[in-house]
């Protein structure tokens, strides 16, 4: 990470897509936001390992492991806003997500200017 990088909040997107890790890159670079991307939990956990994050976007259907658990695992380690994105998530899945302590859930597909509104509102 550059020493410009390292002003900005830095922005933490997991997801198994790459187009939407792409498309989270893309919307919050321009308001002034470094984004790092994982694909899958270790990615994640690694990541976290090396850079202060301040933000954590986390689709709550991961290829390898189940996000609500990845969630318990990274406010294990840190306290960091989590925000939940998902296309498949249920009702319920949200509520659960909430009520163990995400920041907020968003569903795909998702505007740029609602996950940065929301990702603000974190930091």
């Amino acid at each position: 990470m550059s020493e410009s990088d390292a002003a900005k909040p830095c922005v933490l997107i997991v997801d198994d897509e790459k187009n939407i890790r792409a498309a989270v890159q893309l919307a919050l670079a321009p308001e002034g936001m470094h984004v790092i991307a994982a694909h899958d939990a270790p990615a994640a956990l690694r990541a976290l390992r090396e850079h202060v994050v301040d933000v954590v976007i986390l689709d709550i259907r991961l290829g390898d492991v189940d996000g609500l658990t990845l969630f318990r695992r990274i406010q294990a380690d840190a306290p960091i806003p989590v925000v939940f994105i998902s296309g498949h998530a249920s009702l319920t899945q949200a509520a659960q997500a909430v009520r163990i302590g995400a920041f907020d859930f968003i569903e795909k597909p998702f505007s740029a200017e609602k996950l940065a509104t929301v990702v603000q509102r974190c930091l």
